[in-house]
């Protein structure tokens, strides 16, 4: 009886060891996010501040330059820029909202394929919800192996992945056995 106690007290005491250890962790994760949100913050304002004067500038240079032109050659440009913005139109958020219809309608390789498209077609790098939703998509599947993979990718680009998307990860593992 006692050998059996003293078995379940060391169990419990090892528990509690790694609830501990997982509340710490927790905790480091939350101020780590935390502090890159408040990061991003500041560089996003940085950046409109910068952007806005950059295009205050260009709108005064290209004003002079179209009023310059002829109507037919006005036409020509106005048309080349409408061309030109709809090509530039794929942006992350709307790359995001893609890899979130794919996850609604089973298509996990196409989730898959637009977060490796979208350096090339938004002209920066996955974020934090490319690689959730991607993940979803894939945990919609049962498609296990690529949902783990794409948690190592996200942690390997720099973003800590919720408790609740490891969770996701885990159930779907669970379901294939």
């Amino acid at each position: 009886y006692k050998e059996t106690l003293e078995t379940v007290r060391a169990d419990l005491a090892a528990r509690e060891a790694d609830v501990t250890a997982r509340d710490i962790e927790i905790e480091a994760m939350q101020r780590k996010v935390e502090m890159a949100e408040r990061g991003q913050q500041l560089a996003e304002e940085e950046l409109k501040e910068v952007f806005a004067d950059q295009k205050a500038a260009l709108g005064e240079l290209f004003s002079s330059r179209i009023s310059k032109m002829s109507a037919e050659q006005q036409a020509r440009y106005n048309a080349e820029v409408k061309t030109r913005m709809e090509e530039m139109e794929r942006t992350l958020a709307s790359v995001n909202r893609e890899i979130a219809v794919c996850g609604d309608t089973n298509l996990w390789e196409r989730a898959l394929e637009l977060l490796q498209e979208i350096p090339t077609v938004a002209g920066c790098q996955p974020d934090e919800q490319s690689y959730s939703l991607a993940i979803a998509a894939c945990c919609s599947c049962d498609r296990w192996m690529p949902s783990v993979n794409l948690l190592a990718q996200m942690r390997y680009a720099g973003y800590v992945p919720s408790v609740a998307k490891i969770d996701t990860v885990v159930k779907c593992c669970q379901r294939r056995g």
